[in-house]
């Protein structure tokens, strides 16, 4: 929000904000909203639709991974109501919101990448571990399509140290390769098993233009995650990992506002994770360093072109996230507190 709101055009933006749940945090920040159906529900376009009629909006961004191919393929819905979409073809979506084909179209590029595969038993599970050196090396597998944590799991043999126990806070993305196996006997399931890299995690913010095809790479440090969420951070000129998303991004023609996580391995040598296809989390970290990526998805959907020539990022720029809250009484804000 604060990207529409203190936009550099100083262009005054209503919001309107919609939820399958009623009592959200966000609805309080925003001009209006709407509870709807969730997007696996029939009736979730038909909702959208009308709350855009009554609202007048003119577009719409999409932030849930479970809402872009609902939108991509209804798309012309909107359209023909003069109604813009800040999203892909929904045939690029199918690539880069897949995990596993994600990667294999980064292969295609020449870029070194880890072991990885599409697995759907258990004797190719263990098969896997066997080939990147399991139990003395750890592995991941994950959902090839998933939101944020969802469906991730590290691969150790590593029993709880006396250590871990006292001085470390428990995790749910650690477990071990019997617990997944067992997965296997409870239904059919596919899984995407890589690689695991012990360095740095990096967020790559980039902006494509869907009228000049233009670009803006800027990679982000993941310095303190918590729960999945960036809470410390920096603005780090890669040149590596801008030119990866670059060609990547231009290769499969994506546009407007979406990212990439990098992770190094042992040498320092970033390896692609996987895509967010829509504004991703603590993107807010790029708008304050030069770049409202955000209002340019916007802005450009309406048709009025961003010179992206003279963007002037503030590499180096650090993030500090830190809680927050609000207060509520009869359904009114009573309070918000920036730092509790």
């Amino acid at each position: 929000m604060h990207a529409l709101l203190f936009n550099e055009d100083k262009r005054p933006i209503r919001i309107v904000t919609v939820d399958a749940r009623e009592d959200v945090v966000g609805r309080y920040f925003s001009d209006a909203f709407y509870k709807i159906p969730k997007a696996n529900d029939d009736r979730f376009i038909e909702n959208i639709l009308k709350i855009c009629e009554i609202e007048k909006i003119d577009v719409i961004i999409p932030q849930v991974t479970r809402e872009l191919m609902v939108f991509a393929e209804n798309a012309h819905l909107f359209h023909k109501r003069g109604i813009k979409i800040t999203i892909m073809d929904k045939n690029i979506l199918k690539i880069v919101n897949n995990k596993y084909l994600l990667l294999k179209e980064f292969s295609k590029l020449g870029y070194k990448q880890g072991q990885f595969k599409l697995i759907r038993s258990k004797n190719e599970l263990l098969q896997f571990a066997k080939d990147v050196g399991y139990p003395e090396k750890r592995f991941v597998v994950k959902l090839p399509v998933s939101n944020g944590m969802r469906g991730l799991r590290i691969i150790t043999s590593e029993q709880l140290s006396l250590e871990k126990f006292i001085n470390e806070k428990p995790s749910g993305e650690f477990a071990n390769l019997e617990s997944i196996l067992q997965l296997f006997e409870q239904g059919e399931l596919e899984l995407l098993a890589m690689e695991y890299f012990p360095g740095k995690e990096y967020t790559v913010d980039v902006y494509r233009s869907p009228l000049t095809k233009e670009v803006i790479v800027i990679p982000r440090s993941r310095d303190v995650i918590r729960t999945g969420i960036t809470f410390e951070g920096r603005l780090i000129k890669d040149k590596n990992m801008i030119k990866m998303a670059k060609d990547l991004a231009k290769n499969l023609d994506m546009i407007y506002t979406f990212g990439f996580q990098f992770k190094l391995d042992e040498h320092g040598a970033p390896h692609l994770l996987e895509c967010n296809p829509r504004v991703q989390g603590t993107m807010i970290m790029s708008v304050l360093g030069g770049a409202n990526m955000i209002y340019w998805a916007v802005k450009e959907a309406l048709g009025e072109p961003v010179n992206l020539k003279n963007v002037n990022i503030k590499w180096g720029l650090v993030f500090k996230r830190y809680w927050g809250g609000i207060a509520i009484h009869d359904g009114e804000t009573q309070k918000i507190l920036e730092n509790c």
